[in-house]
């Protein structure tokens, strides 16, 4: 089977976040909010938004510039956007930080036609290559400077997950399939994604150990994929269901795979894991909305809800957790996504 998903996943997914919200009516929000909400701003264009946060509340993300016909990765260090530049292209996506400053991401190279992974060390950007073909994208770094992604192969209908050791990019192969993708990574090097298996038409996230990748599995459907990892080797994730063919938020808990359930709509998913076990991600409604949501002590919460009273936000997708469970992610304010910073003010 020749792959349909490959690096350009990493821009549809992200820059996703950019288009075509759909707006509903607002939620009823908490009298007594849970949370205080930041606004990061942007570069100076109309649109920003938040991909990762580390431990010190730092976010990276992307941001238009003035015009609004380019987009910089960024890292906000709590007090002002930095825009990080690109690898000599047009556009650039920071899509994770580590606890250091460090980002991993990826960026149009100077031809423009495609984008390579970069590691940014806090000065500069490093171009990280490919395994051999066109393109490739940093998706998840761990406190080590250590990398995972998806890069094209030397035969570039074809793309590997990776993994790069701070020196060069190793491929960690498939499950079985032509086609694999990395999402998150460990301080133990611990990676999670998801790959192609032998039966066609069938994805399923994995968890990679250094050596082999160790197929998770599915709630009953065909595709699953990993998407964040905590220090526990806990994975967060989406999984279909063969029965209802709704996605469903998956927690990895070392052994199975237990479903989180819905909003009531068709998906949920696009997630990430923090070291206490919550997960944060995306789901739609009944109504075809989207909202960002918080998966925490059983329950999953849609996070417009514990914003302060009044508030001005609409918040769509919430994409990366911290361990002291800060969370960042894209909203609408005023009538442009901005990314945003949640903190919590209270335990519900």
């Amino acid at each position: 089977m020749k792959p349909t998903i490959s690096v350009s996943i990493f821009a549809l997914s992200l820059l996703s976040v950019f288009a075509g919200i759909a707006q509903t009516s607002r939620p009823a929000v908490s009298t007594k909010p849970a949370y205080t909400i930041i606004d990061l701003g942007t570069l100076g264009g109309p649109y920003s938004a938040g991909f990762g946060i580390n431990n010190a509340g730092w976010v990276t993300g992307s941001s238009s510039l003035k015009g609004g016909k380019v987009a910089h990765a960024f890292v906000y260090d709590g007090m002002k956007m930095r825009d990080i530049g690109t690898l000599c292209g047009g556009d650039s996506n920071g899509v994770s930080i580590n606890d250091r400053g460090q980002v991993a991401g990826f960026s149009d190279t100077s031809s423009d036609q495609v984008h390579h992974a970069f590691f940014y060390d806090g000065k500069k950007m490093k171009d990280l290559g490919t395994l051999g073909g066109k393109s490739s994208g940093g998706a998840s770094i761990n406190n080590k400077g250590q990398i995972t992604g998806t890069a094209d192969t030397a035969d570039n209908h074809i793309s590997h997950a990776f993994f790069y050791n701070g020196n060069q990019m190793k491929d960690l192969g498939t499950l079985g399939g032509e086609t694999s993708s990395g999402h998150g990574i460990n301080d133990a090097g611990q990676i999670t994604g998801y790959s192609e298996t032998s039966e066609p038409s069938t994805l399923h996230a994995f968890l990679y150990d250094g050596k082999t990748m160790k197929d998770l599995g599915t709630l009953g459907g065909k595709i699953s994929m990993g998407f964040g990892i905590n220090a526990k080797g806990q994975v967060s994730g989406f999984t279909f269901s063969s029965a209802t063919r709704v996605s469903h938020t998956f927690l990895y808990d070392g052994r199975k795979m237990i479903g989180l359930g819905t909003f009531g709509g068709d998906f949920s998913g696009q997630t990430s894991i923090n070291l206490s076990g919550q997960v944060v991600g995306e789901a739609n409604r009944k109504n075809g909305s989207f909202v960002s949501y918080l998966y925490t002590n059983g329950r999953m919460i849609d996070l417009n809800t514990l914003l302060p009273a009044g508030t001005k936000w609409r918040l769509h997708t919430a994409a990366s957790i911290n361990d002291k469970g800060w969370i960042t992610g894209v909203g609408t304010i005023n009538g442009h996504n901005h990314a945003y910073i949640l903190r919590p003010t209270a335990v519900r």
